[in-house]
């Protein structure tokens, strides 16, 4: 039983993860007199048999060249011999401490980095239409439904220049990712699943209160 995030960070890993995923979540810090914001990474996988399992939880260090790497050294070290999928936002360092530690992992940009970006540029009565559709064209089964879904978010910001901007720019990316099987883009963007692994996180953050 998981007790403290330092039970978390140490138990062994299992040696096949189909699925890895790294999840952001923004955090208040506290230094000197001060509450600053952080990121929060989360590194959670899907196994051979299917279970959720939270691998890591730490702050990230941006301005750190060395850190994906040491970050996935400590992984390795605990167990983890091989990751299919790794689902990450854009991160050269991270594509380069993967490609030396996991030389056989596909890297695969997350969807929500891809969709969370969209919203400063919405208006707020359309927002969580728009957001929703624009999430589903990641997991429709056809180009027909693709199409219909892309059509309804095109009249919905038509009025609204850099809301169709930024959809466009973020577009070739999900078209990227059709070039897997419907069955492996739901393994990749398991959106229930991610928030139900944030609040399994709220929880573990709760306990340990490391960030006051």
């Amino acid at each position: 039983m998981i007790r403290t995030l330092n039970d978390l960070k140490n138990r062994k890993l299992d040696k096949l993860y189909i699925a890895v995923y790294l999840v952001t979540y923004p955090v208040p810090i506290k230094k000197d007199e001060c509450i600053e914001n952080a990121n929060l990474g989360v590194l959670y996988g899907i196994n051979c048999e299917g279970k959720r399992r939270i691998i890591d939880i730490f702050l990230e260090k941006e301005t750190d060249n060395r850190f994906w790497l040491e970050k996935f050294e400590h992984i390795k070290s605990r167990g983890i011999e091989k990751i299919l999928f790794l689902v990450a936002k854009f991160d050269k360092n991270i594509g380069r401490a993967i490609k030396i530690l996991y030389n056989g992992t596909t890297v695969v940009e997350s969807p929500m980095e891809i969709i969370t970006p969209l919203r400063k540029y919405l208006i707020y009565k359309r927002e969580e239409d728009v957001f929703l559709r624009f999430r589903k064209l990641f997991l429709v089964e056809n180009l027909e439904t693709y199409d219909i879904e892309l059509q309804v978010i095109r009249e919905n910001v038509k009025e609204f220049k850099l809301a169709t901007i930024a959809i466009d720019k973020q577009l070739p990316k999900v078209c990227e990712f059709h070039q897997y099987d419907i069955k492996i883009r739901k393994l990749l963007f398991p959106y229930y699943a991610i928030k139900d692994m944030k609040t399994e996180i709220r929880k573990i953050i709760n306990i340990d209160r490391i960030f006051y």
